[in-house]
């Protein structure tokens, strides 16, 4: 599986180069597609926290995606 496409480039992914998988959705990303450091990489795999990609994440949490000024209609 080392040649799955990332989840945003669709370049392939491969284990050296560090990919991250979206615990809801299962693709694989670069750490660098999914804008995260190589130091919070390492601490989501050392804590084993669940990271969701963008498109997940708005899933789980649809009004983050929400301006500030934009949450005051539903509430």
């Amino acid at each position: 599986m080392s040649d799955e496409p990332c989840g945003l480039c669709v370049k392939p992914t491969s284990n050296t180069a560090t990919p991250i998988r979206c615990n809801l959705c299962k693709k694989r990303f670069h750490i660098k597609c999914a804008k995260l450091s190589t130091n919070q990489f390492l601490d989501l795999k050392n804590r084993g926290v669940d990271w969701h990609c963008d498109d997940c994440y708005e899933e789980i949490f649809p009004l983050a995606a929400l301006d500030t000024s934009e949450t005051y209609v539903f509430f």
